[in-house]
């Protein structure tokens, strides 16, 4: 599997049932890309995380270089295109 250098970590924000997050998981995983997850239905302290940073739809999407919601299929692929893959 590839996976994308330190430097480029990617983290989503989830939840149970949510079909963009399923996309949006989907997607990374067929680019390549490994991620972190954070379900916040099972972690209160993630949905707390976003709250306090006022995102409230999800998927969320932290990169080091941008933080999107929803499933932003442009930004994906804008993505893929700008990480290190090794």
């Amino acid at each position: 599997m590839t996976t994308v250098s330190s430097s480029n970590v990617v983290t989503v924000y989830s939840k149970n049932n949510c079909q963009q997050c399923k996309i949006t998981k989907r997607k990374l995983t067929s680019m390549g890309i490994t991620y972190h997850e954070h379900n916040v239905d099972e972690d209160p302290k993630a949905l707390e995380y976003l709250i306090e940073r006022g995102l409230r739809s999800l998927p969320v999407v932290v990169t080091e270089d941008d933080t999107w919601t929803g499933l932003r299929m442009d930004k994906l692929n804008n993505l893929q295109k700008n990480m290190k893959i090794s």
